[in-house]
Order: structure tokens, then sequence, then C-alpha cells
């Protein structure tokens, strides 16, 4: 045991990449399902470039694990393993070798993906084979220009080096002061390595066709395997002198931290158009009814956004075939829209398919908004966090502006849908016309814990615990891309952002998440409804709010008697998720059991309708990610079946009693408390 783990400590690094293949899975399917399972939802193409990435990255682990081994005695007088050097290893155990390690996580793959409806396991294994015998290929031209390295040591020899240097080198030089076979090995394969990741992030940034089928998980497992080169690199040289890998990594990236540029930004922009933002009132009085409908969508990745433009497009489509006669009513009704997280990308999507007669009645085009919802954003916040967040941390000294893996998930917004990468500014108009639903996108800021309202209509008179954008940054806009991410920054997944106004030297808040203060979107439209119906001339007589929750209802799990002191480290982080839903939703009924009371004294009648997504048994509980596989698609769809009928009864009774005014004088001389 003894001469045992001097062994297994300097090959940490190499056995933690191979434990990586193996127990990535069971973290992803297990322990974080909701956040990385979907990361294994893969079409036969797409894994291809897994199985070639998990391949490259079992060979990394036994290169440089050999290459510790083998080189050891001569740094840190490590014990003279048994075992043949590196260059004499007979090619077919490297082969079987590499082919093993990654069977576990592709036949993990192969089965979630089988299950998800994905593609058919035939095609799977079809790809599997393909990125094997391309693996295959990689290896044997690899091996043959190792070989010709290894045999002309005088290539890497630029002059004969000092007794001195060789003992200061020993184990990177021999004796006479050539770089040791194995170092050129390890050396030519963390370039191959580092040139095949540059080229990819390149190939995605410049959208090249041919790699438009590389998977998020692909990147993952290739920063993976420039980690283990890297980290196994330093580790090599810090171990002689006993100095821990993790205390340099550590003072390094501290030292990192302390530059403002490694921040991370959201873009802001001079408000060219100068236009007032409308308030609460003014929304409502542009309205041409009597009754208006109000949504609250609530937050949950890229599940609530499908939910919430499914359930909204598939009510307008419903009403056009009910009423022929009157078309528009269901979309011009529809006044605001307060929307957290993932709801609040469903609701632009939503708002930006609006013209100025309503949503198009072409129901194609509906159903393209749809599509375009459910579009997976995966792989451009993958190539966001390992590319640009990756040599942010690491170099922020050079460069004056990074993209993120924030801006990543903006730019893939705005190719779905070009219409929101228009400033806010530019949807204000119609909204104080009556043509577009006013967007209330709730976000919170990390310094204060407040809420931050972004949007194209804001209060008048906000509550002291309410900032609004457009008061902490007079004068300047933003893109509505940009106002759904910042409110759809779920913890890890996109990064905390300050605006970039006056560059990095200048303070600004962090804007996180509107689900840490209001998962549901209510407290924001219960202050924005009091407000506008606090002017005495309105005409307003009925609301109907829809509540569209695109996740399960929290429930209060069993209490558990395993849990030991480990527990407290992630205690306080499973509180705050879990009460961003069950714990929530009591504070959303009650805003809205207020809402009634404050709309029953000015006589106004308030109803609800809940739209609440169910998980099927055989798509489970759905994502937190920005990706849905074609069984969670179908789930999306289902769900729409089981309560959309019932819901759109309550829609359509309440919006034919809707009485319409064709002009101000007729609004104006409505009498709202009259009985009918």
């Amino acid at each position: 045991m003894e001469s045992l783990l001097p062994h297994l400590f300097v090959l940490r690094f190499p056995l933690m990449t191979a434990f990586f293949l193996f127990f990535f899975p069971l973290l992803a399917l297990k322990l974080a399902r909701s956040l990385l399972a979907n990361l294994l939802d893969l079409t036969g193409l797409q894994i291809v470039p897994v199985t070639v990435a998990t391949c490259v990255m079992s060979w990394t682990a036994l290169i440089t694990g050999w290459m510790v081994l083998s080189y050891g005695p001569a740094r840190f007088g490590l014990q003279q393993p048994a075992f043949r050097p590196l260059t004499e290893v007979p090619r077919w155990s490297l082969v079987w070798t590499m082919c093993l390690i990654p069977v576990p996580l592709l036949l993990f793959a192969l089965r979630y993906s089988v299950k998800q409806q994905t593609t058919r396991w035939q095609r799977l294994a079809w790809g599997i084979a393909a990125g094997y015998c391309i693996s295959g290929a990689l290896l044997m031209a690899g091996r043959f220009s190792l070989e010709y390295f290894v045999a002309f040591p005088e290539i890497f020899a630029t002059h004969r080096p000092t007794q001195h240097v060789i003992g200061f080198m020993r184990g990177y030089l021999d004796t006479q002061g050539n770089l040791l076979p194995g170092q050129r090995i390890a050396i030519a394969g963390f370039l191959l390595t580092l040139a095949v990741y540059f080229f990819l992030g390149f190939a995605h940034y410049f959208r090249l066709k041919l790699f438009a089928n590389v998977p998020s998980l692909a990147y993952v497992l290739l920063l993976a395997t420039l980690a283990c080169w890297t980290l196994t690199g330093i580790s090599f040289f810090l171990d002689l002198y006993r100095v821990p890998v993790s205390l340099v990594v550590f003072l390094y990236l501290f030292a990192t931290a302390q530059i403002s540029k490694s921040d991370h930004y959201y873009h802001v922009f001079a408000d060219f158009r100068q236009d007032p933002v409308p308030s609460p009132s003014e929304v409502l009085e542009s309205s041409k009814f009597d009754s208006i409908v109000l949504v609250a969508a609530n937050g949950g990745g890229i599940q609530s956004a499908a939910w919430s433009i499914k359930v909204l497009c598939e009510l307008d489509r419903a009403w056009r075939a009910a009423e022929p006669a009157r078309p528009s009513i269901f979309a011009h009704s529809i006044r605001a829209i307060s929307s957290v997280s993932g709801g609040s990308v469903g609701s632009m999507f939503f708002t930006a398919a609006y013209s100025k007669d309503g949503l198009p009645a072409e129901g194609s085009h509906l159903e393209e908004v749809v599509r375009r919802s459910q579009t997976s954003c995966l792989n451009e916040i993958a190539w966001g966090l390992i590319y640009p967040d990756v040599w942010r941390t690491l170099t922020p000294f050079l460069w004056r502006r990074f993209q993120d893996r924030g801006n990543a998930l903006e730019n893939a917004f705005i190719r779905l849908l070009p219409e929101t990468g228009a400033g806010l500014a530019h949807w204000r108009t119609s909204v104080a016309n009556g043509d577009r639903p006013a967007n209330l996108f709730n976000g919170t800021l990390t310094e204060s814990g407040g809420r931050l309202l972004i949007g194209t209509t804001q209060f008048e008179k906000p509550h002291e615990a309410c900032s609004q954008f457009y008061e902490l940054y007079k004068d300047h806009d933003l893109s509505v891309a940009t106002a759904a991410r910042l409110s759809a920054t779920f913890p890890f997944v996109t990064p905390a952002a300050r605006a970039d106004l006056g560059g990095p030297g200048q303070p600004q808040f962090h804007v996180v998440d509107g689900g840490y203060y209001d998962n549901y979107g209510m407290a924001t439209l219960v202050e924005w409804l009091k407000e506008a119906l606090a002017a005495e001339t309105t005409h307003i007589r009925r609301v109907l709010v829809l509540q569209i929750r695109g996740f399960p209802p929290g429930r209060p799990s069993r209490p558990d008697n395993t849990r030991g002191w480990f527990y407290q480290l992630y205690a306080p982080v499973e509180t705050m998720l879990n009460a961003r839903s069950c714990g929530q939703l009591a504070h959303n009924d009650m805003e809205f059991d207020l809402l009634k009371q404050v709309c029953a004294d000015r006589k106004i009648d308030v109803e609800s309708v809940v739209f609440q997504f169910t998980a099927t048994k055989e798509a489970g509980n759905p994502p937190l990610s920005w990706h849905l596989s074609d069984l969670q698609k179908d789930a999306i769809n289902d769900g729409w079946q089981r309560v959309g009928p019932e819901g759109f009864k309550t829609v359509w009774n309440f919006l034919r009693q809707a009485n319409e005014f064709d002009t101000n004088e007729e609004r104006l001389n409505f009498q709202p408390h009259s009985k009918r």
C-alpha cells in the first residue's frame, strides 16, 4: 500500500479524467438531471463526434499517466514501475484500453437518447461505430507521427544545455540534453488537442455548416481533455517541490478575479427615440375593450419558454377558429405579460410575432414561432462557457471586451427570431397605441436582492424594493433579447451580468434570474394592475388573469434520515431552489387574492385560469436547461391537450362578453360600474 499511494498521487489527474468518463452519466442522470441530462440527448450524427471525443479523452488519460510513471523516477524519485516504457507498449493494448474506457458513457447516452425518442438505437450504434473507426484512424496517424518525432531527437534540441540545466529539468531531458521521447509525445498531443479545440471554436463562431452537428457534450469532453494535459503537466513540474497544484490554480484565479474585465456584462446603448415609457394606466387606456387579459408566466428554462408560447399561441388559434368574424380580439385583449426566467423568453417570442393588426392570421406562422421557441440553445451556452468564458477567466488582461455564454444565448434568440434583436424602445410606441401587449421582464439585483423591472411599461410610483431599468439607466436602452436573457439568468447556466455602461471601472448592479424574488410573476402583475386601475376614468370593468406555469407543482418532499454533516454544505442551495417553486406558490396565491380584493373595491370583476403543465411518466420531470428532447416536446403537446380545451372555454366565455369601443369618447362615456 505504501508503494501504491505515491503512484496514485502523481496519477491523480489522469485518473480523475478516466473517472470523469465513468461518473459523468451518473451525475447527469441522477444528481443533476434537470440541468445536465439533456447533454446525453444525441442524434446518430451527434454521437459520432462524442465518440471521438471520449476516445481522445481516454487516450489522453493513458498517455499522461504513462508519461508520469515513466519519468517519475527521474523527476522526483518515484519507485520504478514494473512495466515497459510507453514507446514499447503494443498498439493493440492501447487501442483496446482506449475503446473500453468510453463504453459506459456511450451506453448511457444511447439508452437516454432512445428513451427520449430522439432517434433509433440502430442509428446511434452506427454512429458509435463510425466514431470508433475515426478514432482508430486518428490513433494510427498519431502513432506514426509520434514515432517520427521520437526517432529524431535533434528536431527538439537547439543547443547543448549545461549540467545544471539538465539537473533542473530532470524528467524532461536526457543526459545529452535532448527532450525525452515521452515528453515529446505529451507536447505533440497537447498541441494537437489545442489545435482541435480552437478549430472547433472558430468553426462554431463562423457558423460553418459542416460542424453544425457538434453537440454540447463534445465541447465539454474536449475541455476536460485539455484540462488533463494542462494539469498533469503542471503537477509533473511542481510535485518535485511539493507545491500543491490546487494552491497555484487558486492563487492565479484569485488574481484574475480582481481584474474587473473578467466580470460578465450585458450591452446597453443610447436611446435615440426618447419616447416616454407608457405607464400602467396609459397601457390600459389604449385598450379598445372593457375586458382585458393579463398574463403571468413563471420561470424554468426552455421548458417554461416553450409552454408559455404554446399556451398563448394555441389560445389565439382556438379563438380565431371559434370567432372567425372577430379574429384579433384575443390578441388585442392581452394588455400586459409579467414573466420570469424561461417564461420571459416565451413571452418575448409571442410578443415579437405581433403586427399592427394583432397576431398573424396564418396558423402556419404561429406554428413556426412555437417550433422556434423549442429549438435547443444548449450548444450556444456550452460554446460560450468553454471558449469565451474560459479565456476571460484565464487571461482577462488580454481582452478589451469579451462575449460570454449569456451573449451567446442572446445571439441564439436573435437568430431564431430577428425581431428580438430590436431595442425595447422600438416596441414602446406600439404598446402605447394598443397594438402590442406590454412586457414586464422580471429580474433580481444581486447586490440588494430587490426586484428589477425591465419592460415596455414601468411604474410611476414603484415600490421601494422595486428598481426599474429606465430609472437606473436614463436615456439608455437594451435589446429585447438582452432583457429576456437577464430575466432568465438561472444559476450557473448563464452568468450574473452588469451593464457595460461606463466601462469595467464603473460600479454597476448585477442582474440575475427574477425567480429569486418571485418565480411566478404575480407580484409585479398585481402591483402593475393596482396602479393602472387607480385612474378614476378607467373604462375597464373585467380582468382575466392567465397563470401559465411550465413546471409541475412543487410538493413538499419526504424527510430523509440518511443526511450527515456533508448535507450542511449544500442545504442552503437546496432550500433556495425549492423555495423558487413550492415556497413561492403560496405567496403567488395570496397576492392574487389581494388583487381580487383591490378590484372588488373598485367594482371590477377579476377571474383567473391556470394553465398548469403536468409531467408525464414517460418524459419525467422537465429540464431546466435550454434543450428539449423530442419526448419532452411531445409532453408539452400532450399537456396542452389535457388542460387547453377546458382553459379555452374560460377565455372564450370571458371575451365574448367584452364590449369594443371605436373612439376615445365612447370609452370616456362608458359607465364601468353599470350592470348589464
